[in-house]
């Protein structure tokens, strides 16, 4: 916003009656003296959600999206959101786009190893392997999270490929 913009925004505020004259000269002084003051950041401004898509910006999505996968004590909850994080921003960022595919294709990698390892539970062998599938997929995604924030496209290891 230039400062001609905000003194005409002052102005409009103080013809509202919404500013009295000592509050309106005194912003202006302001305005003029030092230009408008930026506002706090919010929270869709942290995320990326307004705005241009930074490269840091980039990074801190797709950090949050690998991270979201954390979300599994919610039913669904680490499935659908990253998908949602994916799909919201895929068009604006190659990036988005890349690390959004490693998340999806983990996710349903991993949902197929569950069910193979639950139904060799029969044998025994499927509880080793559902913990051992558990354990595997935090220390996944905190690394996928890491290389996210670090600009790197990480794909998971096991990761069957459904989206190049």
């Amino acid at each position: 916003m230039t400062k001609a913009d905000e003194l005409e925004r002052l102005k409009k505020l103080y013809d509202d009656g919404t500013l009295s004259m000592q509050e309106f000269e005194q912003m202006k002084r302001e305005v003029i003296e030092t230009g408008p003051q930026k506002p706090l950041g919010s929270a869709s401004d942290f995320l990326g959600l307004s705005g241009e898509m930074t490269p840091e910006k980039e990074n801190q999505w797709n950090m949050f999206m690998h991270l979201s996968q954390l979300l599994n004590f919610i039913p669904l909850a680490g499935i659908i959101v990253p998908m949602v994080m994916w799909r919201m921003k895929c068009s604006e960022s190659a990036s988005v786009d890349a690390n959004g595919k490693n998340v999806v294709n983990w996710n349903i990698s991993l949902l197929i190893y569950m069910l193979i390892a639950m139904v060799l539970t029969l044998i025994v062998v499927g509880i080793f392997l559902m913990f051992a599938l558990m354990i595997a997929n935090v220390i996944f995604i905190i690394m996928g999270a890491v290389k996210a924030y670090e600009g790197e496209a990480w794909g998971y290891p096991l990761s069957i490929r459904f989206f190049k």
